[in-house]
């Protein structure tokens, strides 16, 4: 009896061992399938358009996630400016209950189980929604005040302040978004670019900067903190991680979305080209480009296709600056066949031949000897404008191969006047 009592304590060790590991492989399923369910909620509000969808479409998603009616009001404190008197409101939560009352039942596994849950709330009124929230709740101390990050939603017109933020135990425990529905795009965007992948983390969230990155980013950098509500240094880190591989599209969006019109006023201009707020962000831009390879691989995936849009907004001159600052040679076919655009005023022939016109020639110069090819297809089959503006920034770029195109085109140049240019160029 005495030899088997080890055996026996043993396999008792070995029981409860096992039965550890499957209730925490119990609970991270339950917190996969959550983060899960969380994530499809938010895809769904964000199909939502504040003003505009009818009360059919905010019942669904109530039905789809077992959600409730409730009375007209939201939660206690929550602003809903633009739909005061709302007819109804309809509540949806995703989470586990259970586990919570078990955490509360028995402390001691508060360890391992950290409620955690999101939820969202809309109000209707006349048949249409007329005010959305979005939140998401982490529980990772039993005893402090949990995390909660929201984003609202409200109706065109209305007066908001964009983030708040309340702190306890030198934490962040709470970061509001808002947002209208006439905002800018990028601004609703941003109020709702939820990162719910904590969700899934077995100890859950633990700072507004891990669910909302975008959000309180802006919320540190446009002067809406103090500095005491500045985050703690590992949660920069982080928020800086994920937002150095969001801001070239980030940035570029808002690159595109700078619509405003060519030549009036023109170049140097106040309000012209370079002093554009499209300008401002090509700067930014072309810092990222230098030193971020990540950043450039974008850039050299997206600008290409943009300039060859053709232009249409001081955006597009500032993305063909952009392509010849960092020698993007993916864009040298698309600026070549805008080379004979001209931008900005009349210039004399001397900048002409200097490109001061043409920013799609001076960018194919900054390339350089890689653009030479899209030059010399120019030389061989466009309109004598263009020509001109390709023998100019063949002869800019000065280089061996930019003179043998020069040198081998110019018998074929149907220009008598472009000819003997071609001819004085390469007798230098």
């Amino acid at each position: 009896m005495m030899r088997l009592a080890p055996r026996i304590a043993g396999l008792c060790a070995l029981l409860l061992a096992a039965m550890a590991c499957a209730a925490v492989c119990v609970l991270q399923m339950i917190y996969v399938r959550n983060a899960r369910r969380a994530d499809a909620l938010l895809n769904d509000v964000r199909s939502l358009r504040v003003g505009e969808s009818p009360t059919a479409d905010v019942q669904r998603i109530v039905q789809k996630y077992g959600g409730f009616r409730g009375d007209t009001q939201p939660r206690p404190g929550a602003s809903t400016d633009g739909c005061p008197e709302p007819n109804q409101s309809y509540n949806v939560g995703v989470g586990n209950d259970a586990l919570f009352a078990l955490g509360q039942r028995f402390p001691s596994l508060w360890f391992a189980i950290r409620p955690r849950g999101a939820g969202a709330t809309f109000l209707v009124k006349a048949g249409k929604l007329c005010w959305l929230e979005y939140d998401v709740s982490s529980f990772f101390e039993r005893n402090e005040w949990p995390l909660q990050v929201q984003a609202t939603m409200l109706m065109a017109g209305s007066w908001v302040v964009p983030y708040s933020t309340f702190e306890a135990s030198g934490n962040i425990h709470t970061l509001l978004a808002r947002a209208t529905s006439d905002a800018p795009l990028e601004d609703r965007h941003k109020a709702l670019a939820f990162d719910l992948s904590c969700l899934k983390k077995f100890d859950g969230c633990r700072t507004a900067c891990e669910l909302l990155p975008s959000a309180w980013l802006d919320w540190q950098t446009q002067g809406y903190a103090s500095p005491e509500d500045m985050n703690p240094p590992w949660c920069e880190k982080a928020t800086a991680k994920r937002l150095i591989a969001q801001l070239p599209s980030i940035l570029f969006q808002r690159l595109r979305s700078d619509r405003c019109c060519l030549n009036v006023p023109f170049p140097g201009e106040p309000g012209g080209p370079h002093n554009s707020p499209s300008a401002q962000i090509a700067d930014q831009l072309l810092e990222l480009g230098k030193s971020d390879p990540a950043a450039r691989a974008y850039l050299v995936a997206h600008l290409p296709a943009f300039i060859g849009a053709g232009p249409q907004a001081f955006a597009w001159v500032d993305a063909v600056r952009l392509a010849g600052d960092l020698k993007i040679v993916e864009a040298a076919p698309a600026l070549a066949k805008f080379i004979g655009i001209p931008i900005g005023p009349a210039y004399t022939l001397g900048e002409s031949a200097h490109l001061k016109d043409s920013p799609a020639g001076l960018a194919l110069v900054e390339i350089g000897d890689p653009a030479v090819p899209a030059l010399d297809a120019v030389l061989e089959h466009r309109n004598v404008n263009d020509r001109w503006e390709a023998a100019y920034a063949l002869n800019l770029i000065g280089s061996t191969e930019a003179e043998a195109v020069l040198t081998k085109d110019a018998p074929h140049e149907r220009d008598e006047t472009l000819r003997d240019f071609i001819a004085r160029a390469t007798a230098k």
